[in-house]
């Protein structure tokens, strides 16, 4: 999140202009996500593009009907490996490919929710139950630093790939240079 706010000025002031109107350390978790929305939208994103686990696994939790004949759910486990661009069937909306800080805003300013088969935490019976918690570790932080910051990606700074292993992983390092904000 941090590499996107960075190389992207105009993204950084928007966000760190919603962070300042954010009372981030007596904020509630339902006020974090109700009043950081381009934030939010901006974690969503990322995890859809770069989120920690780069597979799904898929187990059958009731019958599954296929062809007229009904199957009991089994033990087998189905491992998908994403790399990055799921729901490209038209839940993600245009152009899936590329990286969109603001996707997941609806015109009034509001989140979409993530649809099904982009939540990296699962869904249904086998999503996640810490799934909340690094949404809200995400945006205290990344808040709390645009609170006190500007963000700077150095002039020779390489762009930044990822490596898909069991975790996905920037393929070099990144060297983003914190800047004391001005308080205006």
């Amino acid at each position: 999140m941090l590499l996107h706010l960075a190389k992207d000025a105009q993204l950084q002031l928007e966000a760190a202009a919603e962070a300042a109107a954010v009372e981030v350390d007596a904020a509630s978790q339902d006020e974090l996500l109700l009043r950081l929305p381009l934030l939010r939208s901006l974690f969503y994103e990322w995890l859809r593009m770069h989120g920690p686990a780069p597979f799904i696994l898929l187990q059958a939790a009731e019958d599954v009907t296929f062809m007229g004949e009904t199957f009991p759910p089994d033990p087998s486990v189905l491992f998908l490996l994403h790399t990055g661009h799921i729901g490209q069937t038209g839940s993600v909306g245009p152009d899936p490919g590329r990286f969109i800080a603001r996707r997941w805003l609806e015109p009034d300013g509001s989140v979409r929710p993530l649809p099904p088969e982009v939540m990296p935490f699962g869904h249904g019976v086998r999503m996640c139950p810490g799934k909340d918690l690094p949404v809200l570790e995400s945006l205290l932080t990344v808040a709390k630093l645009l609170q006190a910051f500007s963000l700077a990606l150095a002039a020779d700074h390489q762009d930044v790939g990822s490596i898909t292993a069991f975790t996905q992983q920037p393929d070099r390092d990144m060297c983003i240079a914190c800047t004391k904000r001005r308080q205006a």
